[in-house]
């Protein structure tokens, strides 16, 4: 969206539909977009794996303690990861001043 200066980006799955634009006006040179892309990226990325670590570390417990299975660790992690990904992009978009938005279908 930032380096292709897109009005909006919308990402679609079977429960939600996620919406992002900017809320001002993006940099105009190609080198301050994309150097602002990168930095949104390692923000989001920062505070993603700041949220899901203790909780994949809870989740290999389990597992190690015999409370669940590989399989329901692969799903549940999954689950986990996602709803990780959308409060880090809430955080991530409102630190930068971007329009962010989770709609259920």
């Amino acid at each position: 969206m930032i380096e292709r200066q897109l009005k909006q980006i919308r990402a679609v799955t079977p429960k939600y539909r996620f919406l992002m634009s900017p809320t001002r006006p993006l940099p105009q040179s190609e080198q301050a977009r994309k150097q602002l892309a990168t930095e949104v990226t390692a923000a989001f990325q920062t505070y993603f794996y700041q949220l899901m670590e203790p909780k994949r570390n809870h989740l290999e417990k389990q597992v190690k303690r015999g409370k669940m299975t590989f399989e329901e660790y692969k799903r549940r992690y999954i689950e986990i990861a996602v709803e990780t990904a959308h409060l880090a992009w809430s955080h991530t978009a409102e630190q930068y001043g971007f329009f962010y938005k989770r709609e259920k279908r």
